[in-house]
């Protein structure tokens, strides 16, 4: 154990003695264990088998100090690798759930594509409104996977009705066929809120939209959808899905639920267009034959007596006829010709009506008189044609009303109703009091109304038959003018029959005053009321000036004026009138002047009268005997300086009184009109 010096190491040279002990372990030397003393010192060979052994000892421990660290890492290697592979198995087993879901993804996209494509292409293929909200529902449930589904529409703006629902209780459908938009319904919530309502469980159901709640009660359903259909951002309906399990409503689900609302809105959109335009088309083709139908009908009816004038004429013409039918052909001539009149004025007073331009005289007045004396005006008509017309007990009641417009009515019925009865035959008119209302009743025995034509029968141009196989003449404009007198009248009318060959009966009913009315003043200038001209001569040292460009007018209105002892001027133009008013051998009472003349018109004319310097001339008492007999003209013609208004064709006796009014007018009179 002893050593040279130059192997002892540094820090045993300061010492005295020194021993150094190997470290060996199965013949491997580990290390030293070096002893110093601070005297000399002679080891003995216990001593030194005791170092020894104490250096084989130490050496062991190392050993297993060594092992035990080498140990220990190894551990601490093999357990950082284990979380290694447990972090790397985790996020293996992430990647392989994101990959799977993702896959799922990919897969319930795919198949939500394919049946957003299939309600598309079925969406397509539907045209009418009905065909569309079922494609709507049945192809939405499929998408969606909804248990029930249903399309209703905004109506009223207060109101929904149902287009189709399916898979609901019948009590559910029954009551939802139409109903409120009252608060507490899904539907009221998204058609306000223009977004989609979501409810998610019945709990949350019965918090926010009770009304609702007891629907999804009576279906057995716990979620809802319910997606406004918004056409330019503005809503037309809802389209309601219900479920039977909770439903989350992700945001994936809420873009597929939005988007199938959004491809049925553009398909009812397009389906309402659709319907509008094909009922436009229905309705303009039924308006062009209803057109055709009516100019047919008016050439018949306008050409009917126009050939009997123009035949009799023309035999009196030629003096082809032999005396005993002279009278005949003047009988036919008047008669065709005041039938030509009264379709005309039928087609001007439809004309008025429906610009809303009806005169009116309101009076208080006995209704019962108004019938009774319309009654008796058709009482030869129906004595002509062997049917019997009987009244039966008119109450007493006063009504306001015009007395010309109500004999209008009443006549146009009576007329109607001697029409379609034949021979042998009976109309009747009867009455009653109905809670501060009249009602008059026409009826009669004869081909009655079938029910297809009933809800048309107060149309213009309407006749139960309108083909040229009619029985019956006439425009179709009877039931219409009175419809319209009826209501202007406040009141109504309604027809009832019990169908063909079984009779109809008019029913108009008027309101009762009790206090009076004060009177109006007609707007009428001139009663067409005929007077016998050769029953005296009444226009006796009156000078009449006639202005018309129509030799033939100008001639029949000085053979009526002269046959009542009048003295008749007259004149081609306008032009001529004032030079013939300021001669002082012609005195002139009375100007008659058309208004439709060339070079210069009627209006033109009276108003350069009316501001002529002379009295004499710019007082002259005129009247416009005219064509021109729209109501409208009527009152331009009053404006511009004319002081009555008689439309063509005119009776002479007309003629006669509208000069007798004309000439009662003073000085003063006639100032106040013109001015």
């Amino acid at each position: 154990m002893s050593h040279a010096a130059s192997d002892t190491p540094t820090f045993l040279k300061q010492h005295d003695a020194s021993v150094m002990i190997p470290l060996a372990v199965s013949g491997h030397t580990l290390g030293v264990v070096a002893l110093g003393f601070n005297e000399p010192r002679v080891f003995e060979s216990r001593e030194c088998q005791c170092l020894l052994e104490t250096g084989h000892l130490t050496a062991q421990a190392l050993e297993r100090a060594r092992a035990y660290d080498r140990a220990e890492q190894a551990r601490a290697d093999g357990e950082a690798y284990r979380v290694r592979a447990e972090a790397e198995i985790r996020e293996r087993r992430r990647a392989e759930a994101a990959h799977q879901e993702s896959e799922a993804r990919y897969r319930t996209l795919a198949a939500r594509t394919h049946r957003l494509y299939s309600l598309s292409a079925a969406l397509s293929e539907a045209v009418t409104l009905d065909a569309v909200a079922r494609t709507v529902v049945r192809q939405g449930r499929g998408v969606v996977g909804a248990a029930a589904g249903a399309v209703a529409l905004c109506v009223d703006d207060d109101a929904f009705e149902t287009l189709y629902a399916e898979e609901y209780p019948p009590p559910v459908v029954e009551a939802s066929r139409r109903f409120s938009a009252e608060s507490g319904l899904c539907t009221t919530a998204a058609v306000a809120s223009r977004h989609a309502v979501f409810v998610r469980s019945f709990a949350e159901w019965q918090q926010q939209y009770p009304r609702s709640a007891a629907t999804a009660a009576d279906g057995g359903f716990t979620s809802a959808a319910s997606l406004p259909l918004l056409v330019d951002n503005l809503p037309i309906g809802v389209l309601s899905f219900h479920f039977t399990v909770p439903v989350n409503f992700d945001p994936d689900y809420q873009a597929l639920l939005t988007s199938v609302a959004h491809h049925a809105a553009q398909a009812i959109d397009r389906a309402r267009l659709y319907e509008t335009t094909q009922r436009a088309r229905v309705d303009a083709e039924t308006a062009n034959r209803a057109k055709d139908d009516f100019l047919s009908i008016v050439s018949h009816e306008l050409r009917t007596p126009l050939n009997a004038i123009l035949g009799w004429g023309t035999m009196l013409r030629d003096g082809s006829l032999d005396a005993s039918r002279v009278q005949r052909a003047t009988d036919a001539i008047v008669s065709n010709a005041t039938r030509q009149a009264r379709l005309i004025d039928d087609l001007l007073e439809v004309s008025r009506m429906v610009a809303g331009r009806v005169s009116l005289d309101l009076q208080q007045l006995e209704l019962a008189d108004i019938v009774r004396g319309a009654v008796e005006a058709m009482l030869p008509t129906a004595a002509q044609r062997g049917i019997e017309l009987q009244t039966d007990d008119l109450p007493r009641a006063r009504v306001v009303a015009d007395p010309h417009r109500l004999e209008q009515v009443f006549g146009n019925l009576l007329t109607n109703a001697l029409k379609f009865t034949p021979a042998g035959g009976r109309v009747t008119v009867a009455g009653a009091l109905d809670d501060g209302e009249v009602q008059v009743r026409v009826s009669d025995t004869g081909c009655g109304i079938e029910p297809d034509v009933l809800p048309h029968i107060f149309e213009r141009f309407r006749q139960g038959n309108n083909t040229t196989t009619r029985s019956v003449g006439g425009l179709g404009l009877g039931l219409f003018i009175v419809r319209r007198l009826v209501e202007v009248l406040h009141g109504q009318i309604v027809a009832t029959s019990a169908g063909k060959d079984m009779g109809a009966t008019f029913t108009v009913t008027l309101p009762v005053v009790a206090a009076s009315v004060p009177e109006q003043s007609s707007s009428s200038d001139a009663d067409r009321t005929e007077v016998p001209v050769g029953a005296a001569r009444r226009l006796m040292g009156i000078h009449v000036l006639v202005v018309d460009d129509e030799p033939d007018v100008r001639e029949l209105i000085s053979a009526a004026l002269d046959n009542s002892g009048a003295t008749v001027t007259v004149v081609e133009s306008a032009k001529d009138v004032i030079a013939t008013l300021m001669n002082s051998d012609t005195r002139i009472d009375v100007l008659l002047a058309d208004l439709a003349m060339p070079e210069e018109d009627g209006y033109s004319m009276i108003r350069r009268i009316r501001a002529h310097p002379d009295p004499l001339v710019a007082h002259i008492p005129a009247a416009a005997v005219t064509a021109c007999a729209r109501q409208d003209e009527c009152l331009q013609a009053r404006e511009a300086g004319f002081h009555l208004h008689l439309a063509k064709p005119f009776a002479p006796g007309a003629l006669v009184e509208a000069v007798e009014r004309l000439r009662g007018y003073d000085h003063c009179q006639r100032l106040n009109c013109a001015s």
